[in-house]
């Protein structure tokens, strides 16, 4: 799949298609998690590759009983939690 020419064009699209604030969760389920920040290895800011990666990835943050959690996921093993659940 890593040879795949197409993949690395896969990956943009998938982190392009979260935004600071949505809802997520891994697809193998877990926590509803809010995203904190979308890295983009096309980033031209050196800071933001700094901090974020240099990778098409996207941080999270959690709370786990009362202790706020964060981690960076592959956009592809995320997927939307539909809000209007209730």
């Amino acid at each position: 799949m890593l040879d795949d020419p197409i993949f690395p064009r896969k990956m943009e699209m998938a982190a392009a298609k979260y935004k600071v604030g949505d809802v997520v969760r891994l697809k193998s389920g877990g926590p509803d998690m809010t995203v904190q920040s979308v890295s983009d290895k096309n980033m031209s800011d050196q800071l933001s590759r700094e901090l974020l990666g240099d990778d098409d990835t996207i941080k999270c943050q959690w709370f786990s009983g009362t202790k706020l959690q964060h981690g960076r996921f592959n956009p592809q093993t995320l997927e939307s939690v539909n809000s209007d659940e209730d």
